[in-house]
């Protein structure tokens, strides 16, 4: 494709996807349709189809470019030492960047996506929350998968509580909430426990 076609092909795209964001802002993700969208976005239905099967498909483009971008945040933040404690600044930076993509999360996270935490994000059980877990001490893995859950469920509905309420609590105030439920009660070790 010539370099102006492709131009075209990247600014249509970009196009849908700010109209989307716009309907998601008053609609749900089901109740936006492709006409509407289209006539959004002053591109024609067959346009659309050349680019996405549907509006699921154009929304799961969405989930994967914004989940990039928190990703590759998660990742720089990574660069210290992996045993080293998640620190509260490190939260702030990730939900401040929830927090600018309010919109996309809102709908996300209502519609019951478990992949917040899991599927998009599987490398962080292995990269990032086994290391926070081994920093505590806790050395059981099953024991870890029930720390790890509970903190993904709870982070979830938190941070949507947050975005639905119209974030009045700073990006900072909200890390900090987080981090002392999440962290400072987190036991030393096995807990007496056997996960094996």
């Amino acid at each position: 494709m010539n370099q102006a076609g492709n131009s075209r092909h990247q600014e249509t795209e970009e196009r849908l996807k700010r109209a989307l964001q716009d309907f998601m802002e008053r609609k749900t993700l089901k109740d936006i349709t492709v006409r509407e969208l289209c006539v959004a976005a002053r591109i024609n239905k067959a346009t659309f189809y050349r680019h996405y099967q549907d509006i699921y498909e154009l929304a799961g483009q969405m989930e994967r470019d914004i989940h990039s971008g928190l990703l590759r945040l998660l990742d720089k933040k990574r660069e210290r030492l992996l045993t080293e404690l998640i620190g509260e600044e490190e939260l702030s930076a990730v939900i401040g960047y929830i927090g600018e993509h309010a919109v996309f999360y809102r709908e996300y996270l209502k519609i019951g996506h478990d992949t917040f935490l899991d599927e998009r994000f599987r490398h962080l059980w292995e990269d990032f929350f086994m290391p926070q877990f081994r920093a505590l001490g806790v050395t059981s893995e099953k024991r870890m998968q029930y720390y790890y859950r509970f903190f993904r469920a709870g982070m979830v509905t938190t941070i949507l509580y947050w975005l639905e309420t119209g974030m009045q609590e700073s990006p900072r105030e909200l890390a900090s909430i987080l981090w002392n439920i999440s962290f400072r009660q987190l036991p030393k070790g096995n807990g007496g426990g056997s996960f094996a």
